[in-house]
């Protein structure tokens, strides 16, 4: 319940802010999607929302997850995940699929920036094979 009213908070607060009803109502097709609480590597930290009815995502950081993940990635060896999109907080979107879905077999297939605290991604998953029907 808390996380919808977190949600709802950062949809109103952009509605506010950056006058994100410019995007052809994409943010209004996640009111009432909920969003679940991503954590990335380097402290990254997003709110990422389901679409209703499309294979879609919304991904939204939370207030300084940018700064910490630019100043963690600077400084480790490792290099950061690539990005198929180049659309900002894929990240998000992809852990979301691996640990919050548990569907680590499907891809980020697209992006969208919608605002500056916003993208959107599309992703596909593969068809699961159809069962084979059993002997009698």
């Amino acid at each position: 319940m808390a996380a919808r009213y977190e949600w709802m908070l950062v949809l109103g607060g952009c509605l506010l802010a950056s006058g994100c009803a410019s995007t052809g109502g994409s943010l209004a097709d996640y009111a009432n999607a909920g969003g679940s609480p991503v954590k990335t590597s380097c402290r990254g930290a997003y709110l990422v929302a389901p679409h209703p009815t499309e294979s879609k995502l919304l991904v939204t950081p939370y207030f300084a997850s940018g700064l910490y993940k630019a100043v963690c990635d600077g400084v480790t060896a490792s290099p950061p995940a690539q990005n198929v999109t180049g659309v900002p907080f894929e990240e998000g979107a992809r852990e979301y699929l691996v640990s919050v879905r548990n569907t680590p077999q499907c891809r980020i297939t697209g992006g969208t920036r919608l605002t500056p605290a916003h993208s959107e991604f599309t992703y596909s998953c593969p068809t699961p094979p159809a069962p084979t029907p059993k002997k009698k």
